[in-house]
């Protein structure tokens, strides 16, 4: 579907003259990572909303966009297995919340959290960014990229394990998001020599 709405706004805008002709292709291909996009987001905050977790969602969606775009991970090989790999795995990591929040008391879930960014810190240190085929990092800001790795982890769960206190809900969440984040990390087997 978003490669149809890609062509259709495309050639749009080359019949109004607002982009010339041999840049179509250009446009063609960034508005269908638009579209693909919102419709992949427009899918999980759906689900949320038929959950009643709106705002954990979204704490979610804003969660793991900021920090994989920093350490990269699994990349699925086509569209439909990219949706289908991080629809299952938010409802994975949703439903690891709400048993979570159901069924630890509030230091377990202390715990947790301090665990997780622990871990999150440790797989960080070690294999971020991760390269792979489909998005390469430039050797020399590798060390930048691992930094702004590190800062949105811990911007992240730093105030999230004193919420834990306050709203577990939310705090739990975004633990589950950090292991979903390491999860996609280690899918990638970053150890594995030439990686």
């Amino acid at each position: 579907m978003s490669i149809k709405l890609s062509y259709f706004f495309a050639d749009f805008f080359v019949a109004r003259n607002w982009i010339k002709g041999e840049d179509k292709l250009i446009y063609i291909v960034g508005l269908d990572v638009i579209f693909s996009t919102l419709e992949q987001l427009f899918i999980v905050i759906l689900i949320g909303l038929w959950r009643g977790r709106l705002i954990e969602t979204v704490i979610y969606l804003l969660f793991f966009s900021t920090v994989r775009k920093y350490c990269g991970g699994y990349h699925a090989a086509t569209r439909a297995g990219c949706m289908a790999v991080f629809t299952i795995v938010y409802l994975a990591a949703d439903e690891l919340s709400v048993f979570l929040c159901g069924s630890a008391n509030i230091y377990a879930l202390f715990i947790y959290g301090i665990c997780s960014l622990l871990l999150a810190n440790i797989i960080f240190y070690f294999f971020v960014p991760i390269k792979n085929d489909r998005k390469r990092y430039v050797e020399y800001k590798k060390k930048d990229i691992r930094k702004k790795a590190f800062a949105s982890i811990n911007v992240w769960n730093g105030p999230a394990i004193a919420m834990v206190f306050f709203y577990p809900p939310i705090a739990v969440q975004i633990f589950s998001v950090t292991n979903v984040i390491i999860f996609f990390i280690l899918l990638c087997k970053p150890w594995r020599k030439g990686i």
